[in-house]
């Protein structure tokens, strides 16, 4: 076995192949190979044990934005397909800078100044700060473990500086986590299989409570036979049993989405159909958006809009339902995926590449 010096500290071949390069210093056929998903290259030559390890001088390219979140200085940040460059769009003054490459985020949430970011492989939750970090490297603060791989959906509750994180597995691991990780005392709590054989895909904090949404789409061999639960539990104290709570669907099969309104109702999205629920009187009301929807654990975003109603996409469709009448508008059939909003009501989505805003 002979060992290759460079610098592939990090890295992983996502090619491999054998070529013949027609150059004198790699005669006959070598060994070429991708590494990692940065332009880095390897060559070896087997006749002569000659190698190399480089990177290409490639120009800048598109490429699909995997997920979009309002930072703490008002700025639209997002994040790159399997790339993990993040970037901020400025509202103000319409300005866009690339910033740094962090690994493919997951989810991304606003806490105290910071913008937390998880980040998939492995679970990882990475802090970034605007006023700082500009142009570095974010610190990584811990991965989740536990045989989890993506922090599949985040939310915050401010008045006790806690980050909630609902993950997905990897493969060959059956069952996703609830996490609780306070950001000032570096504490956490992570629960395997808070609901057993199901993935934690959705959260949103309100009243005390911290609500969860699950996607029985976790590896399991009968995850078929499962039903997509959707639940509470004390946010002060991450370690309680969950409260389960029924909704009117058939056999839902993933909450995609959570959201918090101001009056304390909470709004999710269930296989395309948006539902609503209202602690205090424990009632529910749903309305179909669309009839079929994709995906194992993301495929759908919601936001409470700064006129009272509910603003979403599932399966590329761009929706408005007003929560009096319970009724929708599609306002866009396809082409939008993700969603945020600024200060200024503004709504943020992307169609593949492209960052769109929506002004009502």
């Amino acid at each position: 076995m002979t060992a290759i010096p460079g610098t592939t500290k990090g890295t992983e071949a996502v090619s491999l192949d054998v070529m013949d390069l027609h150059s004198k210093s790699y005669p006959g056929e070598s060994v070429v190979s991708l590494l990692g998903n940065t332009g880095t290259y390897m060559i070896y030559n087997p006749a002569t044990g000659q190698s190399k390890i480089s990177k290409f001088e490639l120009p800048p390219q598109p490429i699909p934005i995997y997920s979009i979140a309002k930072g703490p200085d008002c700025r639209i940040y997002t994040n790159g397909f399997v790339s993990g460059q993040l970037s901020a769009y400025n509202p103000l003054d319409g300005s866009i800078k690339s910033l740094l490459k962090v690994g493919q985020a997951e989810s991304m949430v606003p806490l105290n100044g910071k913008l937390y970011l998880g980040v998939y492989p492995g679970a990882s939750l990475y802090e970034y700060n605007p006023a700082t970090d500009t142009l570095g490297v974010p610190s990584p603060l811990f991965s989740v473990g536990n045989g989890q791989d993506r922090i599949a959906a985040m939310a915050v509750d401010s008045g006790t500086n806690t980050i909630f994180m609902g993950t997905h597995p990897k493969n060959g691991e059956i069952g996703g986590a609830f996490v609780a990780f306070n950001t000032a005392t570096k504490s956490k709590t992570v629960r395997r299989n808070i609901v057993a054989n199901q993935s934690v895909v959705s959260l949103a904090v309100s009243g005390g409570y911290v609500y969860g949404g699950t996607s029985i789409f976790s590896n399991s061999p009968s995850e078929g036979t499962y039903t997509a639960r959707f639940f509470r539990l004390k946010a002060g104290q991450p370690g309680s049993q969950p409260e389960f709570i029924s909704l009117p669907l058939t056999k839902p099969r993933m909450i995609h989405a959570l959201a918090a309104a101001p009056n304390g109702v909470i709004w999710g999205l269930s296989d395309g159909n948006l539902f609503s629920y209202d602690p205090r009187t424990k009632t529910t009301k749903t309305v179909s958006i669309t009839a079929n929807t994709s995906g194992r654990f993301k495929n759908g975003s919601l936001v409470i809009g700064k006129d009272g109603n509910v603003y979403g996409t599932v399966e590329q469709k761009l929706f408005k339902a007003f929560p009096a009448t319970m009724t929708k508008k599609i306002l866009l059939d396809k082409g939008a995926a993700n969603l945020a909003m600024d200060d200024n009501g503004t709504l943020f989505f992307n169609n593949n590449t492209d960052l769109w805003m929506y002004t009502k």
